[in-house]
Order: C-alpha cells, then structure tokens, then sequence
C-alpha cells in the first residue's frame, strides 16, 4: 500500500477535471479498487518495465476510467449541493389562495356554485 500511496501524485494529476468537491472521494476509490485488484493478483506489470513506472501507468489507468466514469454519471451532472435549496423553488403558477377563496365566496352568494 505504500507504494500506491507513494505515487498518489499521478492519480491527483489524472483527476484534476473532477470537481474539486467530488475529487478526494473518486482518488480514494482509485486507491481501493488498485489495491484490492493486487490483492487479488490482478497487477501484473510487463517485466521490461522499470517497477516504478510500470505501477505509475497501471494507477493512471485505473484513475483515467474511474474519472470517466464520474464524468459521463448522470448523478455527477445532476447532483449539486446547495446552502439553500428551498430558494430555488418557483413561485406556484395561477391565482392565489386569497383570489380563489373570493372567487369561491362570490360564486356562492350568487347561487352558481354548487356543492
């Protein structure tokens, strides 16, 4: 693991267009998915590779589809957190309540509503 850790410097450099809000949460799941695919004897480098190199490809490549992935989700286009949520909502559209209750009571005095 700290080998991984050691060369964290290229999966930040390889997630630098993922917003910074969303970046330290995809470099971590970077870091998991590398580490439980060595665990699982998934990391086999080409031997004509210096070590350090061949583990700096292997973790850019595993960052580059994870930011792929985070990029073309519908939740990370969608999903924005706002201090005040409940002032983005538009005013409700049609009469207000005092104008229909009026409405309402003048119909009645007339005799053309009916219940």
């Amino acid at each position: 693991m700290e080998a991984i850790l050691a060369e964290r410097g290229i999966v930040l450099a390889t997630l630098a267009g993922i917003p910074k809000r969303d970046r330290r949460d995809v470099e971590a799941e970077v870091l998991l998915n590398a580490w439980n695919a060595i665990r699982r004897g998934l990391y086999r480098p080409d031997p004509r590779d210096k070590p350090r190199d061949a583990l700096r490809k292997w973790l850019h490549g595993i960052a580059w589809r994870l930011a792929s992935h985070y990029i073309h989700s519908a939740w990370s286009r969608r999903a924005v957190l706002h201090p005040s949520p409940l002032g983005l909502l538009r005013e409700p559209v049609g009469p207000s309540l005092e104008a229909q209750v009026a409405t309402r009571e003048t119909l009645e005095a007339l005799g053309e509503l009916k219940d």
